[in-house]
């Protein structure tokens, strides 16, 4: 089915269901790599701490939002194989 022969009610309810099927794939895909790894695959040696801010600035009184994260990492030599 066309977006373009779609009255403009059910292109946005199309657009909407498509969205949230790609989301639903997002966290499927997500799910099946966290049940295929356990604690003995996850080996890391360094931990940093990152903070994506959407400006770089704060006004007195104003809210401050960002994101921080937690990052865990290990430097390899040899590339890893995934199986």
């Amino acid at each position: 089915m066309l977006l373009v022969e779609t009255p403009l009610a059910g292109a946005v309810t199309n657009i909407a269901r498509l969205k949230n099927e790609a989301l639903n794939l997002g966290n499927n895909v997500v799910s099946k790599l966290q049940q295929s790894i356990n604690a003995d695959d996850l080996k890391f040696d360094n931990m940093v701490a990152m903070v994506n801010a959407p400006t770089s600035y704060v006004m007195s009184g104003s809210k401050y939002e960002a994101d921080i994260l937690l990052v865990c990492f290990k430097f390899f030599r040899e590339p890893m194989k995934l199986t």
